[in-house]
């Protein structure tokens, strides 16, 4: 991380490269040391509602501590920046793969930022998000410019609509594609059940993404 260790500056453009709500502070707690000592606590909130926390002798360097844990969760480094902004051109339509050589099925409601990463030549990406969930109504002009995937908004107040449709979609595709590898990216209750049918009828190719770490790793070795 360059730029004297800014994890809040870097923390920032990422969100806003992504086009989301940029993160909030807030410190949390305040302790005396003596001999003028402090110990400050704080903690960042990111648009996904996930938290982190970092301590410091002053205010900022709390906060800058809860950064740098963002940072590490998101896998924020000195070009992913760089990455999601040549992922994220405006003029470019997504296009589905003629010969798809593995397919990632995104819940959008529970791992948003899975579609800011660059997914090898070839991959399909289908993102699945209902139109009254959180995500969608938060990042609405965000998932409306994305261009990484192919999305599926679902017009529905039924409960988990959304993955009822991506575990729909699922079944069509692995009809369709049997030979090729699924990737359910997701750390929702229904992910395990279906990576688990997945398997019992196409062989044990196929995953579960639970963390955007795994993800990272899954699609660095897809690139060797």
């Amino acid at each position: 991380m360059s730029h004297q260790n800014n994890y809040k500056n870097a923390l920032q453009i990422y969100f806003q490269q992504a086009g989301r709500p940029l993160p909030r502070y807030e410190m949390i707690n305040h302790q005396s040391t003596g001999l003028n000592g402090h110990i400050f606590t704080s903690k960042v909130t990111t648009s996904s509602d996930d938290i982190f926390q970092g301590k410091g002798s002053t205010k900022k360097e709390s906060e800058m501590a809860a950064a740098r844990e963002a940072c590490k969760y998101y896998l924020i480094t000195e070009d992913s920046n760089e990455e999601m902004t040549s992922n994220g051109n405006e003029n470019k339509v997504y296009q589905k793969p003629e010969y798809p050589k593995s397919i990632f099925l995104i819940d959008i409601e529970n791992m948003p930022l899975a579609i800011d990463y660059k997914f090898p030549p070839g991959s399909y990406i289908l993102g699945f998000a209902s139109n009254i969930s959180s995500q969608y109504k938060n990042n609405n002009n965000y998932i409306k410019n994305q261009r990484n995937c192919d999305f599926r908004v679902i017009d529905s107040a039924v409960k988990d609509a959304a993955d009822i449709a991506l575990i729909f979609e699922c079944g069509i595709l692995t009809q369709k594609y049997p030979d090729l590898p699924f990737f359910i990216v997701s750390s929702d209750h229904y992910a395990q059940p279906l990576l688990k049918l997945l398997q019992s009828h196409h062989q044990e190719k196929h995953q579960k993404i639970t963390c955007l770490r795994d993800l990272k790793n899954i699609l660095d070795s897809q690139k060797e």
